[in-house]
Parts: C-alpha cells; sequence; structure tokens
C-alpha cells in the first residue's frame, strides 16, 4: 500500500475500545460499528504513523527477529533433550552436568580421533 502511495496509519485498540464506550456506553464487541469508529479516531488526528525501516535497518530488525527465533528453537529443543533424558536416562544430569557444557558436546573423551 505504501508503495502505491496510500497512507498507512496505525490506530490504538484502547483508543478504539474507550470511543466505543463512550458513544453508545457498551463494553460488548460489535466488528459492525468498529470501521466507523476508527475512520472518526483517523478523521480527528488520533492515530499514529507506523515506523517501517528502509534498507540496512530492515535487514537489521528480519536478522534480530530472526535470531529470537533461532534462540527460542534452541530453548524449545533443549527442553525437549531434557524431557528425553529424565524418560531414558535418569542418571545424565549426575554422569555429566549441563547438557550443553562443553564436556558433553566434545563426547566423553573415549572415542578415537583420526
Amino acid at each position: 500500500m505504501i508503495s502505491s502511495g496510500i497512507s498507512v496509519v496505525q490506530v490504538n485498540p484502547y483508543a478504539v475500545k474507550q470511543s466505543k464506550e463512550i458513544e453508545d456506553n457498551s463494553r460488548l464487541k460489535d466488528d459492525r460499528k468498529d470501521p466507523k469508529l476508527i475512520a472518526n479516531l483517523v478523521k480527528d488526528g488520533n492515530y499514529g504513523m507506523p515506523y517501517l525501516p528502509e534498507n540496512v535497518y530492515a535487514d537489521m530488525r528480519r536478522l534480530s527477529m530472526f535470531r529470537d527465533q533461532l534462540t527460542e528453537d534452541r530453548i524449545r529443543n533443549i527442553n525437549r533433550l531434557h524431557r528425553k533424558l529424565k524418560i531414558y536416562f535418569p542418571e545424565y544430569m549426575d554422569a555429566f552436568g549441563k547438557i550443553d557444557g562443553a564436556f558433553t558436546l566434545q563426547g566423553s573423551g573415549t572415542e578415537t580421533r583420526k
């Protein structure tokens, strides 16, 4: 939309809720009234402009989001591994310590290296 020259704005959902309560004194959600309320808020200037990063800043945002996702995946996988180890090898933590510790990642040191 922005590339087509159409302005994009953000309206705070809390402002929509407040204006709905003021207009009809109702807390009930009504999807038919929301567009009218949002249009009135925009007409009155009660909106914000979204920040859309460009170029290197957009890349940095994407990379940051990707890193966050990788971190969540890592935590999820470590938790899965903890759960499996508790079921199939309950003495693991006593024998090796942390799952992602240096000793564990290197192995027990008994294998031969070529």
